[in-house]
């Protein structure tokens, strides 16, 4: 059995996912200051990474990424309708407040909208989340990574990370 380094080492994608991970963790986490979530999700995280299947650690790695900006106080609402207050059908988040909206509530405004990956809202059934839905939340979380934290202070997505993600959309073949 290859170690875990050698199989994250061994791929592109791969490496480009740690790649990615850690400059974004190098630019948003303050220096000296632990993150326990943080760390914790890394652990669940780059095992899986090292997996066959693609779209399923590409989406523990978005989930990863939501909690990185809920542990920096910049986690999305998406427990119900900003709109509506509803539970129900929550289909977009805004890109604006980063607070869910319903199907029905978002009417005419849904092209401005991102679409919900079903698997951000735990709905997700059986087996691997679907390519389109992984590509979608990295797209979400990168912006909001970016407009939340980084731009404040005058900078923007890393590189690495920004590199990553078109890879990953890429390579899932969209």
């Amino acid at each position: 059995m290859q170690a875990l380094g050698a199989r994250l080492m061994d791929d592109p994608l791969r490496l480009s996912a740690l790649m990615a991970i850690a400059s974004l963790s190098t630019a948003v986490l303050p220096e000296r200051e632990p993150h326990g979530a943080v760390f914790d999700g890394l652990k669940i995280l780059l095992p899986l990474i090292a997996s066959e299947d693609m779209a399923a650690w590409g989406a523990v790695l978005a989930r990863w990424e939501l909690g990185l900006l809920q542990e920096l106080g910049f986690g999305l609402d998406l427990a119900r309708c900003a709109v509506t207050g509803s539970v129900d059908d929550l289909a977009y988040i805004s890109p604006r407040t980063g607070r869910a909206v319903s199907r029905d509530a978002a009417e005419d405004y849904a092209p401005r909208l991102f679409r919900m990956p079903p698997f951000f809202l735990g709905s997700q059934g059986q087996g691997s989340p679907e390519p389109a839905d992984v590509a979608e939340a990295l797209r979400i979380t990168a912006h909001f990574i970016e407009t939340s934290i980084l731009m404040p202070h005058g900078q923007r997505l890393p590189e690495a990370r920004a590199r990553f993600g078109s890879e990953m959309a890429r390579q899932l073949q969209l």
